[in-house]
């Protein structure tokens, strides 16, 4: 098929050469001015650069004798805590030795006076005893002259009986006297004893408060020595603090020297900012003229891209139409008419042309369908036949490729037999589940085999009558079958192509084939 009208180009590269040429010079005329903003700005810029290398220099400064002083302080700080927790302890040990020097000393106050009382009734029980012994003493002598008397009465003899009972009788009582103060004298020196031993005791006790009253008196000289030498410590970490007070004094004062600085150099900038006002207003005023020529030339850009697009929508529209057919689809199935009258013009002339005429044109559609992915070629005679193979599954369009890999294949077959469309569509059909959408039927004649009349009418009518009956149930089986409106897929368009179809009767199947299941149908006339 032959393109009758071609759509003339509308642009050219011509006018992108003057909008490049004008953008050109409004950038030239935006560096010149951009340059003498440039060197104004790095005057104004070296003196605000001294300004503020001074600033820095004064702020360093001030920065390493904070740190400094910060450093000191902090080691003063710490070691002024650590004197003082030693203090609270040393004053707490002072605090708690004080108790117990008071407890010692009301200690060994008890135990002098344990020990004064005790010496006191030792004294008294030694009294007790020399008078016990004198006694005793004397209870002898009395015994002894007693007993004198009682052996000088007795060698008396006669008469002196009574006076012998008398004697006796006081030499007796002298006796119990002599053993009452015996035993008298015997408890007094158990209980000296007893008192000798816990005067002994009292002794050791006092001596033990005494050696521990003055080690704790030591103690406390020590305690006293180590406060005051945390004293002194504590008095000299003072001296930091007041040396961090300077240190902070300084601080302020270089603080006050970086504002004064901080001063002129926010002068100096509100003074550069008054400079390149004037210098940032024009790069503005040509900012706004790139922008306006930048947005003219997109524009223009746009307008030509859309026009361009229009274009090429056009010639698309032109190129994907093969003889009136919208060329469309991306699942697509061609069936290919292999009858032996694909050969020939009628029953009586041979067309060596036909067949090629026929292969070449699904290679023509192959080419010319811009949205297809997959597709499949099946070819019918008195069966259908997949010369592709992949019976059942979809093969991937690879361009150009396809188109000759398909024409290589038909070419190769030999056109013979009778024409099943019925079988053709009936396994076209069965790719409707996986996305079938368009069938591409081409052929010359009307269906003389395949479902849809007994075997009585095949013997009984006449060619045409059965092609007529056999044409009818196609139709009808696509209506009722495979071709019904579905919820889930939309209805397949077919498009039919018929070669050499000057019989009234096969333009008319076809084109009813076509129309009633939303295609086109072309004819190609004899060559």
């Amino acid at each position: 098929m032959r393109i009758r009208h071609k759509v003339p180009s509308i642009f050219s590269l011509s006018m992108v050469d003057v909008l490049c040429c004008a953008l050109g010079c409004v950038i030239l005329v935006w560096l010149l001015n951009a340059k003498q903003s440039e060197d104004e700005a790095d005057e104004r810029d070296k003196e605000l650069a001294a300004l503020r290398l001074q600033a820095e220099a004064d702020k360093t400064e001030s920065g390493k004798l904070l740190a400094a002083s910060r450093t000191e302080y902090t080691l003063a700080g710490a070691r002024l805590r650590q004197m003082l927790d030693e203090r609270k302890k040393a004053a707490a040990a002072a605090l708690a030795l004080e108790g117990r020097i008071r407890d010692l000393e009301a200690s060994s106050a008890s135990l002098e006076k344990s020990r004064d009382i005790a010496r006191a009734d030792a004294d008294e029980l030694a009294s007790k005893m020399k008078l016990s012994t004198a006694r005793l003493a004397a209870l002898d002598a009395d015994l002894k002259s007693a007993m004198g008397r009682v052996d000088a009465e007795r060698k008396k003899g006669d008469g002196l009986s009574t006076r012998l009972k008398d004697e006796e009788s006081a030499l007796a009582k002298i006796r119990d006297d002599l053993a009452a103060t015996g035993k008298l004298r015997n408890a007094e020196r158990t209980r000296a004893d007893d008192l000798g031993k816990s005067l002994a005791l009292r002794e050791r006790e006092l001596d033990a408060a005494s050696k521990s009253l003055t080690a704790s008196n030591r103690m406390r000289t020590t305690m006293e020595t180590t406060l005051t030498k945390r004293d002194t410590e504590i008095k000299g970490l003072q001296a930091y603090k007041d040396r961090y007070a300077e240190s902070m004094k300084r601080e302020l004062a270089l603080d006050e020297k970086l504002k004064a600085r901080l001063t002129e150099l926010d002068a100096a900038e509100r003074k550069f900012t008054a400079l390149d006002r004037g210098g940032k207003d024009a790069i503005a005023r040509l900012a706004k003229m790139e922008k306006d020529y930048r947005d003219d030339l997109l524009a223009a850009d746009a307008k030509l891209i859309r026009l361009g697009n229009e274009n090429r929508a056009i010639r698309s529209a032109a190129d994907n139409r093969f003889a009136g057919i919208n060329l469309t689809g991306k699942n697509v199935i061609f069936l290919v008419d292999t009858s032996g009258s694909m050969t020939m013009v009628d029953s009586l002339t041979d067309s060596p042309q036909k067949w090629r005429e026929v292969y070449t044109t699904v290679g023509k559609l192959l080419k010319s369908m811009p949205a297809l992915e997959q597709y499949q070629v099946i070819t019918f005679a008195k069966t259908a036949g997949f010369p592709l193979g992949s019976s059942g599954k979809w093969l991937r369009n690879d361009g150009a490729a396809t188109a000759a890999k398909v024409e290589k294949t038909l070419a190769a077959i030999k056109p013979a037999g009778g024409t099943n469309m019925y079988s053709a569509l009936e396994a076209a059909f069965a790719y409707r589940e996986s996305g079938l959408d368009t069938v591409y039927l081409l052929s010359d004649g009307l269906p003389n085999q395949g479902e849809g009349v007994t075997a009585d009418e095949r013997l009984r009518l006449s060619e045409f009558d059965r092609s007529q009956k056999l044409g009818r149930y196609v139709l009808t089986k696509l209506k009722t079958n495979w071709n019904k409106s579905l919820t889930k897929s939309p209805k397949v368009r077919i498009n039919t192509i018929g070669f050499f179809y000057e019989s009234p009767d096969l333009g008319s199947f076809l084109w009813a084939l076509a129309r009633e299941n939303d295609g086109n149908f072309v004819g190609m006339s004899t060559p």
